[in-house]
C-alpha cells in the first residue's frame, strides 16, 4: 500500500470541471459518513477487491422521503441484522440537484463482502415486520425517477 504521507483524497475539496459535457449528467456526489449508528467504517477496498456501486435517481419532490427511508429505516435495520456488513457500506449524497431537478445518490459495498446479503427487504422485514417491508418497498419505488442501477467493479491500483 502506498504511503500518502497524510494526504487523504477523500478529504480534498471538490473542483467543478470546466468541460461542458461533464456537467450535463448527474451531479457529483460527496461522501457523508453517518456516525449515528455507532459503526466505524472499514478501511477502503484494496486492488482487485470487488466493489458494488448502486446509483439511485430520486424524484425532485422525494428527496426528504428518500433520506428518511435510508437513515431512519434501512440503515438501522441493516445494522441490527449485520453490523459487519454495515462497516463496508458507503452512502453518498448529492451536492446539488441534477439539471432536471432529480437527485443522484450512490450506495457502495466497499469492498463487497463474499456471501453477504445486499437485498434490503430481509433487513426491513426482520426489524419491522412484513407490513412495514411492504410499505418500505412501495415508498422506495415511489421515490425513484428511474430504476436503481448497479455496477459490479473491482478496485484499481490508482
Amino acid at each position: 500500500m502506498r504511503d500518502h504521507e497524510g494526504y487523504n483524497p477523500a478529504q480534498m475539496p471538490g473542483r467543478e470541471t470546466q468541460h461542458a459535457a461533464a456537467r450535463s449528467g448527474p451531479t457529483m456526489a460527496t461522501s457523508v459518513i453517518d456516525v449515528s449508528l455507532g459503526i466505524a467504517p472499514a478501511p477502503r477496498a484494496t486492488r482487485g477487491q470487488r466493489v458494488t456501486v448502486w446509483v439511485d435517481i430520486i424524484k425532485a419532490d422525494k428527496r426528504d422521503e428518500w433520506e428518511r427511508l435510508i437513515h431512519e429505516i434501512l440503515a438501522p435495520a441493516a445494522a441490527r441484522a449485520d453490523e459487519e456488513l454495515m462497516t463496508h457500506m458507503r452512502f453518498l449524497e448529492p451536492r446539488a440537484p441534477n439539471d432536471d431537478g432529480t437527485w443522484t445518490y450512490v450506495m457502495m459495498a466497499y469492498p463487497r463482502q463474499k456471501g453477504a446479503g445486499y437485498d434490503v427487504r430481509p433487513y426491513i422485514k426482520a426489524a419491522f415486520g412484513e407490513d412495514e417491508a411492504d410499505a418500505f418497498d412501495e415508498a422506495w419505488n415511489d421515490c425513484h425517477a428511474r430504476g436503481q442501477r448497479g455496477y459490479d467493479v473491482v478496485e484499481s491500483a490508482w
